[in-house]
């Protein structure tokens, strides 16, 4: 690994998902929470900004300029969800919440919340 941004940890696939930009393409790596292996890694096509984990699927969500990506445990891209075009330029981070929305945080703004506005790959 050449420079970790950000890391999330996935109790239901026991793993830890970790991106690294130190490259290009950036990469999305899952690693065994018990050995520390290597479970799987893809490239990031967008510049990822942070990481979640869906407390309910396991899944990483990861956090673009304008759109939120899905991947599973395998490193599969599970769905791209864009951003509303207006009032969503300074999107820092955004965390799965249980009903399909996401409470986002925007650089020195307030939380806001934002409902999955479409989901296709």
């Amino acid at each position: 690994m050449r420079c970790p941004r950000d890391m999330a940890v996935s109790s239901t696939h026991r793993c830890l998902y970790i991106m690294d930009v130190g490259r290009y393409p950036e990469l999305l790596l899952c690693l065994d929470a018990a050995t520390a292996d290597v479970r799987a890694q893809c490239s990031i096509t967008d510049e990822g900004l942070n990481l979640a984990v869906d407390q309910h699927t396991g899944n990483a969500i990861l956090m673009c300029a304008k759109a939120l990506v899905e991947y599973d445990h395998n490193g599969q891209k599970i769905r791209v969800i864009a951003l509303p075009a207006e009032g969503m330029d300074m999107v820092w981070q955004a965390v799965p919440r249980c009903d399909n929305r996401f409470v986002m945080c925007q650089v020195g703004c307030a939380f806001v919340f934002c409902t999955v506005c479409s989901d296709s790959h």
